[in-house]
């Protein structure tokens, strides 16, 4: 039986690149005819991770057909073990892993990242940045962040109008940004218009404060850390998701994960035209996008998706024809030549 070796290091928390490992696990784990073994952290700040990576590459590199990373600062692990068991190592790119900027990450990434016989990246944002730092092109794929199937619950959106966004409150998902500069215009043309942000981060204060200092008790409703119940909840009834990220050199989006949850959904997507986001919508078909940091151009783009929505069951179709995890799947199985 063919073997495949899956090394992680994200394997806690709840953020876009602990997701996509989960549901890489998942998947891997589906492929038939291929067993497949995890090595991750017993703990956070587990110091016996690398070692029992390298001890289990080369116990079984009899039988190993492809070693795995969860993502790119792994490469100078996965170096190490190409040397040692000659096995091929492929790895995920996801974003910040590739582009973080301290200098003693960016020399070992150039030199262990190129070693690396295969670069599966989630945008081709992603794959630019892989390819800037000396991965020949033919050695990357676009491979996105997927979705599995979801129970298509009859979407029951009602009066008022509400946007959505759920996200991390941190500066670059720019939820601050929208409040302060683009709701405020969108009020002056459906002053019942509802904003629903559900989330939790260090931007969450201001948040609060620029829900004071404007007024917007009635309209804008912040939910911290709600149960995965309410937030399916939100994401049936709302008119529109929202995505407004701002540019951040230092934490980019290497994806947009939010946004093919909502498609799956049926729920219709606005998004910052940026990073790995402008692959996370089809733009006409799942949403459309606007220019990031752009006020009145964000507004004309909400304002016109909630006057001519589109229908939820093609979004839905669209969304799943795209990222569907198991034709995905078959796309990580064609690069590991299993």
């Amino acid at each position: 039986m063919t073997e495949l070796l899956y090394i992680t290091r994200k394997v806690r928390g709840t953020g876009g690149m602990q997701r996509l490992n989960a549901d890489l696990w998942k998947g891997f784990q589906q492929f038939p005819g291929v067993r497949v073994k995890r090595v991750a952290p017993l703990f956070f700040a587990d110091v016996s991770f690398p070692l029992r990576a390298l001890f289990s590459a080369y116990r079984s590199r009899r039988y190993v057909s492809r070693i795995h990373l969860g993502d790119a600062a792994l490469c100078p692990l996965g170096a190490a073990l190409g040397r040692m068991t000659g096995i091929p190592i492929s790895v995920t790119a996801c974003g910040l892993d590739v582009v973080y900027p301290k200098k003693w990450y960016q020399r070992l990434l150039r030199s262990s990242l190129p070693a690396m016989d295969h670069v599966v990246s989630i945008s081709r944002w992603t794959a630019h940045q892989v390819e800037g730092r000396g991965v020949p092109h033919a050695k990357i794929s676009v491979i996105p962040c997927g979705t599995w199937e979801t129970s298509q619950t009859q979407r029951t959106t009602q009066s008022p109008l509400t946007l959505l966004t759920v996200a991390r409150l941190i500066p670059r998902k720019g939820a601050a940004w929208f409040l302060r500069h683009v709701f405020p215009l969108l009020l002056k043309e459906i002053p019942t218009l509802r904003y629903i942000i559900i989330g939790s981060g260090p931007c969450e204060t201001g948040i609060r404060s620029i829900i004071r200092s404007l007024h917007l008790e009635t309209s804008v409703q912040l939910l911290i850390d709600c149960d995965d119940r309410t937030r399916d909840g939100w994401l049936n009834r709302a008119h529109l998701f929202v995505m407004p990220n701002i540019e951040r050199a230092d934490d980019p989006e290497g994806f947009g994960i939010a946004c093919i949850e909502a498609g799956s959904r049926g729920l219709p997507v606005a998004a910052a035209s940026i990073d790995g986001i402008t692959d996370a919508v089809i733009e006409g078909k799942t949403g459309h996008f606007f220019r990031s940091e752009d006020p009145d151009d964000c507004a004309r783009v909400i304002l016109q998706a909630l006057k001519r929505p589109l229908p939820s069951a093609s979004v839905s179709r669209e969304t799943m024809k795209h990222f569907h995890w198991p034709g995905l799947l078959h796309s990580y199985r064609h690069v590991f030549a299993l």
